[in-house]
């Protein structure tokens, strides 16, 4: 049997994260789920998955330390989530590695088109 492509979840919004994981699975995703950045950073280590959403903003440690150490790691495809929209958070979230950019609230289609394409 084939693998299912694993993502995993990084967002302290627990119902933003139920939301990812529900539209992840309905297209045949494995998730798995972390709501920090170090608890985040335990599980890419030992799942090693073909994707991460990554909040900007987390308990612990933020997305921006949790992505520049992925980053060091792994080439994985990271999607950066944020409240926060403004052009300055787009461009550190590209140049810290991260392959796009999602700002919430975002719809079931933005979620397809951004992540399943990058999976």
């Amino acid at each position: 049997m084939e693998r299912k492509p694993l993502v995993l979840v990084i967002e302290d919004e627990k119902e933003i994260a139920r939301f990812i994981e529900l539209e992840l699975g309905a297209e045949g995703y494995a998730t798995d789920v972390a709501f920090d950045g170090v608890t985040g950073l335990s599980r890419f280590r030992e799942i090693s998955p073909d994707l991460v959403v990554l909040d900007l903003m987390l308990p612990g440690k933020d997305g921006i330390d949790v992505c520049k150490e992925i980053r060091a790691e792994s080439g994985v495809p990271i999607v950066m989530l944020t409240a926060k929209g403004q052009t300055k958070d787009r461009e550190r979230a590209a140049l810290l590695g991260s392959n796009a950019f999602m700002t919430t609230p975002f719809s079931n289609a933005e979620v397809r088109d951004r992540l399943l394409d990058m999976g």
